[in-house]
């Protein structure tokens, strides 16, 4: 007998890909890089997954987050208050991460006429706010004699938390300093609290909740004496299971890269994170022309500025492994509805066994 030719492609899942690949599917500047529309046209788009956003907050109000397809952000907490207040301006941050995630897909036939949608587009996102600095000054890595058990609690509480809310969650926030600079017996001194809660021993290990954390910005930075920082490995938090490794399974540390696939000029390397790190889209002067111009950087939702209406579709454009953390948040989304009875350490090892090597 002949053998029976078997096509590439019997569902033509090519061209389905290629009827999600429109201007608003090109507006954030990242779902391209990352192949969504594969998972699109396999009909996953984050539906009935949920995920936690620990941040500055998010501005629920944009259009983004309200048309199409419903309101999609609840609050698990909030620690703003009288002495640090809760503003539109404090909101930003927090607002273009959830919208990398899950702003809606819906031609955004409004308002400015930009288009953008999130790559997990019909997720759900559970937020927890919590004020953020600016990052700005010389480069001071954490000292961790500073950590109190007030700070350590104050974390394992919202890691907790967040952790019951969601499956996968993404914190694009951190601690100055490079993991490979700290020790175990450092860390636990410090953090134990934290640790324990990201450790999730409560839970089996399949239903563990996914920790996405932004591996920092600190590449080329300088310190208060002008030397230029380490930023060879991620930074603390999403180092953590370099010195910790039962968090492998659970934890992921994102770096960025530019349009042009090459490493951000800004943002740390995997190194020694390199098992459990992946990079996706953050943005950077992919020409080297010194500028960045709009298909340099991520577009998100923003909150209306101080002279703005409430209510309406304001959008910024920004770059940093901020936002290259929620792109992977949102890929793992994606996964999660397509497998849902894989446990969560398969997601996890899924994405990294599938992702490009290259470079």
């Amino acid at each position: 007998a002949l053998p029976i030719s078997q096509a590439q492609d019997p569902d033509d899942l090519a061209a389905l890909a290629s009827e999600f690949e429109t201007e608003e599917y090109a507006g954030m500047g990242a779902l391209d890089m990352i192949n969504a529309s594969s998972a699109y046209a396999r009909g996953a788009t984050g539906e009935g997954v949920t995920i936690g956003v620990i941040d500055s907050g998010v501005y629920e109000e944009h259009a983004e987050f309200t048309r199409g397809s419903g309101d999609k952000v609840t609050y698990a907490g909030s620690d703003y208050s009288s002495a640090r207040p809760r503003t539109d301006e404090a909101l930003g941050h927090g607002t273009i991460v959830a919208g990398v995630i899950a702003a809606n897909r819906d031609n955004n036939n409004f308002g400015s006429g930009f288009k953008m949608h999130g790559v997990a587009f019909d997720a759900s996102i559970s937020a927890y706010e919590i004020p953020l600095g600016s990052g700005g000054g010389p480069y001071e890595p954490l000292d961790v004699d500073d950590i109190n058990f007030s700070t350590d609690n104050y974390f394992a509480e919202r890691f907790t938390t967040m952790a019951n809310q969601a499956q996968i969650v993404n914190m694009s926030f951190g601690f100055s300093g490079v993991i490979t600079s700290y020790s175990v017996a450092e860390i636990e001194s410090a953090f134990s609290l934290s640790i324990d809660a990201l450790k999730q021993l409560n839970k089996s290990r399949g239903d563990r909740s996914i920790f996405v954390i932004a591996a920092g910005n600190a590449y080329n930075d300088l310190d208060e004496f002008g030397n230029v920082v380490d930023a060879s490995s991620p930074e603390l938090l999403p180092g953590l299971p370099y010195l910790f490794p039962e968090l492998k399974d659970h934890v992921l540390a994102v770096a960025a890269v530019d349009s042009s696939g090459e490493i951000s000029f800004f943002s740390n390397r995997c190194g020694a994170a390199a098992d459990f790190c992946l990079s996706a889209p953050g943005g950077g002067d992919a020409n080297g022309d010194g500028n960045f111009d709009n298909d340099e950087i991520i577009w998100g939702p923003s909150p209306p500025p101080a002279d703005g209406e409430p209510d309406s579709d304001y959008y910024a454009g920004t770059l940093g492994t901020s936002f290259a953390a929620p792109l992977v948040s949102g890929s793992l989304a994606l996964l999660k509805q397509m497998f849902p009875s894989v446990g969560n350490h398969e997601l996890v090892n899924r994405l990294l066994v599938t992702a490009n090597k290259t470079g």
